[in-house]
């Protein structure tokens, strides 16, 4: 893939929340093709790099480049699913609506329901939400209300889906058949996930970014116990059995 031009690009990118850096001197190009997971410590700026990437959030300095454009005019090719929705639960929107959220695209006026239903259809399916379809969203229950925000993300068939922690509330049927699930629905698609489950990332993809405040790629196979506690601040024994739990993770 080295002939095309990378689908992100980051050229020394830096961000700080006053006196806290989030991100220092980020420079890394995420290319076209396999799957990729974002990985490293709470806090360590991962759900920053995602919201830089969508233009949520600009840099400091540096320069951000998405699908050969500026963050804010790539939006509208790219599928986000956040590690938390703000979402009013006493608003009545239906699962299926949820979903058809994600065919707006910025500077379109609204959802064309004829045109677009089959896809909110196939995406559903896709997740195996479709009997739910017309149930309120808000009386899902967690792994439910995930299948339909990852549904959300990739119902317009985006060119990069950006996937924060995506199979936090999923039972494990569903989190072994993710990638493949999404990339049978859209398999041109460049998958980039955010997760601190090292065993669903060793067995998922073969390389990893590796978010510190600086920005690392490792190959999967190279992430080595001395990496995870350089990584972590922690022994990989507590990281990496925290995916046999049963997605226990919240002891930290």
């Amino acid at each position: 893939m080295a002939n095309s031009n990378p689908l992100v690009c980051f050229k020394k990118v830096s961000l700080s929340y006053g006196n806290n850096h989030v991100l220092c001197d980020a420079d890394f190009d995420i290319e076209a093709g396999e799957p990729l997971c974002v990985v490293g410590p709470n806090g360590g700026g991962k759900t920053t790099l995602l919201k830089l990437i969508l233009g949520l959030k600009r840099p400091d300095s540096g320069s951000i480049t998405v699908l050969g454009s500026t963050p804010n005019k790539a939006r509208g090719q790219v599928g986000y699913m956040p590690q938390v929705l703000e979402f009013d639960p006493k608003f009545p929107i239906t699962v299926e609506e949820v979903i058809g959220m994600g065919m707006l695209t910025p500077g379109f006026g609204g959802l064309k329901k004829t045109t677009n239903r089959h896809q909110i259809q196939d995406a559903m399916d896709a997740v195996g939400i479709n009997h739910r379809a017309d149930e309120q969203f808000s009386a899902l229950s967690g792994g439910q209300k995930q299948r339909s925000l990852i549904a959300r993300a990739m119902v317009s068939k985006p060119a990069l889906l950006l996937l924060d922690e995506p199979t936090a509330n999923l039972d494990l049927t569903l989190e072994d058949k993710l990638l493949e699930t999404l990339l049978q629905f859209h398999p041109d698609m460049k998958i980039v996930m955010v997760s601190h489950d090292l065993g669903f990332v060793s067995g998922a993809v073969k390389q990893v970014l590796c978010v510190n405040k600086h920005v690392h790629t490792h190959p999967t196979e190279s992430i080595s116990a001395e990496l995870v506690e350089e990584l972590y601040g922690a022994s990989p024994r507590r990281i990496l059995h925290a995916s046999d739990l049963g997605h226990d993770h919240h002891h930290h």
